[in-house]
């Protein structure tokens, strides 16, 4: 425990001093959470441009720690008032602390996430240990992936002092989010009482609960998830506020956006909300100048990795063919990684392959057929529910902001893009809330405060804090009966006791394949479920990269 809330610490005073300081900088009025995520997108950045260069270690983290120091004179202020206002509302705090709790013996659990064993790990280690390595996607496909949060994962793993991997970036993020919703929930029922906006935030807190587990692991998922959730409650909660259409009020969610793709291809449909708010917005060009450059800087470096990591812009998509590195993974094999994501999220099984070359009307029933009754109402619901609110304005039964049919048309949009592309169920889950939530957010009814409404919102509360729990009994359980030996450091990934190692000598270069299985869990580096003999060195050195040899 000691260890995860260090990590943690570490982590949310680089997401704060960063974040403050863009703000002031900017000079933005936006909120806590909105800076500390400002904060985020910050520290990744700059992290994922060291990692070019240099590996991401504890020297990085000093080093960040530092430039936070030197702009503490320039932040204090506005970093004294924002605390100031979170112990100005003790009830508030009381119920964040009640939700933040939980989320904390949560993440004490072991990673039960089977890619992190597959190579989260081991993505973490190559970029703790080496700057980027030119073709490391040959060594294993699922490298050249690239999820930019990985190399903030390396920044505050500890690894070097612990003697393991210590995961608290989706923790840290969960503490940044979960006072966010509690205060919006409980400023919207003082102004409004019992609304369709305060339902809404009801709602999507919930599904920020329902991914609790994904706390004890460093998977990308959580982080694209949550900040999905978080720009779609943003933007109800702006206009529940009557907030006007400034960059200043949405400049979080414009960035945000562009930042999400980094971390989770799945999450590309969110660009078309801040699209069509700019669309809106007509900004300067002064302003749209200064977005392009900050989404250009974000970008730009997690572009340059995917690059150097595969010889692919966006990998592994072949179509985006525009290099010609000798490190290049070749067409083939990018195709077939392509493939067995899709047809996986089609069909899972040994048959996923074939169900990559299917037209939607013969892998459709395949894959619907795996989903529970409940999960299929939540996926149709998803997909139907923006098609009633938009069809109910278009006949006039109701009337809707703009900026409220933005959300249900990139809430639609992404269900469509994630069905059509890797319709993994958890992928797809902030899309089809947010799907969902349409006629609830296009309604106009307000039920206004007073003794029952107020027991009402009491009690969703309660049932709220109830649900997180349920949800994660298993895992709080186990952090319960195990506290005692989860004091110092969290349970730590556990690896099969019959799990061996091979080695392969390829071109002079030692290789470790686990036996059996497709795991290298933390083992030494480099590791890899495919051994291929046609790989090679570029250089004499791992720094210079792999290549596989031109059959």
């Amino acid at each position: 425990m000691l260890a995860l809330l260090l990590s943690g610490l570490f982590s949310l005073l680089l997401f704060a001093g960063f974040g403050f300081f863009a703000a002031k900088i900017l000079k933005l009025d936006v909120s806590f959470a909105g800076k500390m995520l400002m904060g985020i997108v910050a520290v990744n950045t700059l992290t994922a441009i060291i990692s070019i260069f240099f590996p991401v270690n504890s020297y990085v983290l000093v080093f960040l720690i530092v430039l936070v120091a030197a702009m503490v004179p320039f932040i204090k202020n506005d970093v004294g008032t924002s605390v100031g206002n979170m112990l100005y509302k003790p009830t508030q705090l009381i119920v964040s602390l009640l939700f933040i709790f939980p989320g904390i013996l949560i993440a004490l659990n072991a990673p039960d996430n089977y890619d992190t064993g597959l190579y989260h790990t081991q993505a973490i280690k190559w970029i703790e240990e080496y700057p980027v390595i030119p073709g490391l996607a040959n060594l294993h496909g699922r490298f050249g992936f690239n999820p930019n949060v990985f190399c903030l994962f390396a920044l505050t793993s500890f690894s070097s002092v612990f003697g393991q991997h210590i995961y608290s970036i989706n923790l840290a993020v969960f503490i940044i989010i979960v006072p966010w919703f509690v205060n919006s929930i409980y400023s919207l029922h003082n102004k409004q009482g019992i609304s369709g906006a305060l339902l809404s935030f009801v709602i999507l807190f919930l599904s920020l609960l329902l991914l609790t587990r994904n706390l004890t692991s460093p998977s990308p998922d959580f982080l694209s998830l949550v900040l999905t959730l978080f720009i779609f409650a943003n933007v109800v909660g702006l206009v529940a506020a009557n907030k006007p259409l400034t960059i200043a009020n949405y400049f979080p969610i414009l960035i945000l956006s562009v930042y999400i793709i980094t971390v989770k291809l799945s999450a590309l449909p969110v660009l078309l909300l801040p699209l069509l708010l700019l669309f809106r917005c007509k900004p300067t060009l002064k302003q749209v100048m200064l977005l392009t450059g900050i989404s250009a800087i974000i970008i730009l470096p997690w572009l340059t990795r995917n690059v150097i990591l595969s010889g692919w812009l966006v990998y592994p998509f072949p179509s985006a063919d525009l290099f010609n590195f000798d490190w290049k993974v070749p067409l083939e094999k990018v195709a077939n990684e392509h493939k067995s994501v899709t047809g996986w999220a089609r069909n899972p099984g040994p048959q996923y392959a074939a169900a990559a070359h299917m037209s939607i009307t013969g892998w459709f029933p395949l894959w619907f057929s795996h989903f529970k009754l409940h999960e299929k109402l939540f996926i149709a619901a998803g997909l139907i529910m923006p098609l009633i609110a938009l069809a109910l304005q278009v006949i006039k039964k109701t009337r809707a902001t703009y900026f409220i049919n933005v959300v249900i048309i990139t809430a639609f949009a992404g269900t469509l893009f994630w069905l059509f592309t890797a319709p993994v169920f958890r992928f797809g889950i902030a899309f089809i809330v947010a799907g969902i939530l349409s006629p609830l957010l296009i309604t106009q009814f307000r039920l206004k405060p007073s003794l029952k409404p107020a027991l009402i919102f009491n009690i969703c509360i309660l049932l709220l804090w109830c649900g997180e729990v349920l949800m994660a009994q298993f895992h709080l359980k186990n952090a319960v009966f195990e506290l005692c030996n989860t004091l110092i450091k969290p349970r730590r990934l556990p690896e099969p006791a019959e799990s061996i190692f091979k080695v392969h000598v390829i071109n002079g270069l030692k290789v470790y394949e686990p036996l059996p299985g497709d795991q290298c869990f933390s083992h030494g580096l480099p590791c890899t479920p495919y051994p291929d003999k046609t790989m090679l060195l570029r250089g004499k050195t791992i720094s210079s990269g792999f290549k596989v040899i031109a059959q």
